[in-house]
């Protein structure tokens, strides 16, 4: 016999993927069904990090248990994984760990320049689980005894030191590190804090000098080398590896669960890129997707083409505890204009402040639960209107996209998916031409985990529709009047049925419920408006029917609410009955 014909066949390997979110840990069970890799199931279970449990462990092993009820599968035994999977279709093979759950990494951002350094230095900090909680710079009219007094009040995890252009001697960069290292020795006993240098590397031996042989010292690549360059891979590396090793490597009971692992735990928002990315690379050359999740402790954004990732993670925003923080952004006044209810700024500031007290309390009205889109509506657009350079466009509105990924509690609990299309609308005010898809199952985050060990498995698992696809958006852009034709919309069904043939006016939301299986859509601007090809130009688009169908929206870019009460709430009122509210 050949070597060939004695080597047994090999089997194709099972994956559990536990993601542990601040509020409810998901695991998901990855194996091959007639030779193609499937979701074969998944379960949740209560985040066990707080009191009274203290102990992530227990939350996964739950939710394992339940999982095994439900598939049959034996899992779990004795609160400990069965691994590998055996001949009996019990166990598995592979663990993995994702997290958003750990703490945010508290830091002091120094530099020299707002909008030069500083700002590199946030870009940065954005790629991880991160609060900024101050700021020293050229501008800081406090002395160094009152920034000494402010670390030590802060007691942060990190502080990021940056500024300067390679090759300049620039002083003013060293007394900052000199007052940094004052008040880092201060904290030393209470708390041990990492200084991460990222700022002119003429600088580094003097600045390893101040800090001395006590400090945690990390060196990374100046982020901005000179003033039209901006390098940030390096820093922002370093500061996931900060993450990794003061936050989640310090979680309640991770160490028994790194023992089921051969797999360093990866941060939901990094997965969540990277699926992203993945279908980045399945659009046409160039083409960008844009991915959204809208949390209970955070905001994640992330601008993907088949090349990069833009990662932005806002953990000062969210639909829980730091839902508070939107009224330092946005005014009450401003949050209750998307509703089609009179509501007072008072009832608004009340609503914000309970959810951040009880996050897992749900609308339980209509009223409430227009209020509570209202504010998803304002959280999305504070996220897109602070980070526009972390996207490297000037607009505050994301750039031109091929495809928009949803996921978040926020949207899950939404009534209807008609509501889920008006709420981003509202909030990104795209353009052009694109699909939404969005993440029901929650399985996005493990999808981009699994894509980096077994691509099959990834591939495979979306062909068999884990997403729930809402549709197809058509943004026309320009001037006009209400009432005036912006464009012509023909679609026809598989079988080549008109299934309609008409005029979309300007000012108008229109919904077109599609026949199942897909449908040619011809759309037709006029010459004054644009569809992302260019003015007057059109296209014919092959679309499956989605849950919520085709959406023209043909509003106008940016959206104009009138400033008169009674037309602004008809208005709204209007647009919630345009999209199925």
């Amino acid at each position: 016999m050949t070597e060939r014909e004695t080597t047994p066949p090999t089997r194709p390997e099972s994956y559990l993927i536990a993601e542990c979110g601040n509020t409810y840990t998901t695991v998901l069970l990855f194996d091959v069904v007639d030779g193609c890799y499937r979701l074969i199931g998944r379960s949740t279970a209560p985040t066990t990090i707080i009191t009274p449990w203290s102990n992530l462990a227990e939350g996964i092993q739950e939710a394992i248990t339940r999982l095994a009820d439900a598939t049959g599968r034996r899992l779990i035994s004795n609160k400990k994984l069965v691994t590998p999977a055996r001949d009996d279709s019990s166990g598995v093979d592979h663990f993995i760990f994702i997290v958003s759950a750990a703490a945010p990494l508290n830091t002091i951002l120094v530099g020299l320049s707002e909008d030069v350094s500083l700002t590199s230095a946030r870009r940065a900090l954005h790629t991880v689980y991160a609060n900024e909680v101050d700021t020293f710079g050229l501008a800081d009219s406090r002395n160094e005894e009152e920034q000494v007094a402010a670390i030590i009040a802060h007691k942060p995890d990190l502080i990021f030191l940056t500024g300067g252009t390679d090759g300049g001697a620039d002083q003013r960069l060293a007394n900052f590190a000199r007052t940094v290292s004052l008040g880092v020795n201060m904290l030393m006993g209470a708390k041990q804090v990492s200084v991460l240098y990222a700022g002119n590397i003429k600088l580094r031996e003097q600045i390893k000098q101040i800090m001395g042989e006590i400090v945690p010292l990390h060196v990374a690549a100046n982020v901005r080398p000179n003033l039209q360059t901006e390098q940030l891979d390096d820093a922002a590396q370093m500061i996931g590896e900060v993450y990794e090793k003061l936050k989640i490597r310090e979680l309640p009971g991770i160490h028994i669960i790194r023992e089921w692992s051969q797999y360093a735990p990866l941060p939901t928002a990094r997965a969540f890129a990277s699926i992203v990315q993945y279908f980045a690379a399945m659009q046409p050359s160039g083409a960008r997707v844009l991915g959204l999740e809208v949390g209970t402790e955070s905001v994640v954004l992330v601008s993907a083409t088949a090349d990069q990732a833009d990662l932005t993670i806002r953990s000062d925003l969210g639909m829980g505890r730091p839902i508070s923080n939107l009224l330092k952004h946005s005014k009450a006044s401003a949050i209750a204009r998307w509703t089609a209810e009179q509501i007072d700024d008072e009832t608004v500031r009340d609503y914000i402040y309970n959810k951040a007290l009880h996050p897992q309390t749900m609308a339980m009205s209509e009223s409430d639960l227009h209020l509570e889109q209202a504010i998803v509506r304002e959280l999305i657009r504070t996220a897109v209107c602070d980070t526009p350079l972390d996207w490297q466009i000037a607009d505050p509105s994301p750039a031109p996209f091929r495809m928009l990924l949803l996921r978040g509690l926020a949207f899950n609990t939404m009534p209807r998916l008609g509501q889920v299309v008006a709420t981003v609308l509202d909030a990104l005010q795209p353009t052009g031409i694109f699909g939404i898809a969005l993440d029901e199952l929650g399985v996005l985050p493990a999808l981009g985990a699994l894509s980096a060990l077994e691509p099959m498995a990834a591939v495979q698992t979306l062909e068999s529709k884990v997403l729930t696809d809402l549709g197809w958006v058509v943004v026309p852009v320009g001037r006009g009047q209400s009432g005036q034709k912006v464009l012509h919309v023909s679609i026809e069904s598989e079988d080549q049925q008109t299934q309609y043939e008409g005029d979309v006016e300007f000012g108008t939301l229109e919904v077109f419920f599609l026949n199942k299986g897909r449908s040619k859509v011809t759309l037709k601007p006029e010459r004054r408006f644009d569809i992302g090809l260019g003015p007057g130009k059109g296209t014919t688009i092959h679309v499956s029917s989605g849950r919520v169908g085709l959406v023209v929206d043909a509003r106008g870019r940016p959206l104009q609410l009138p400033q008169d009460e009674i037309a602004r709430r008809s208005l709204i009122r209007q647009w919630y009955f345009d999209m199925g509210g």
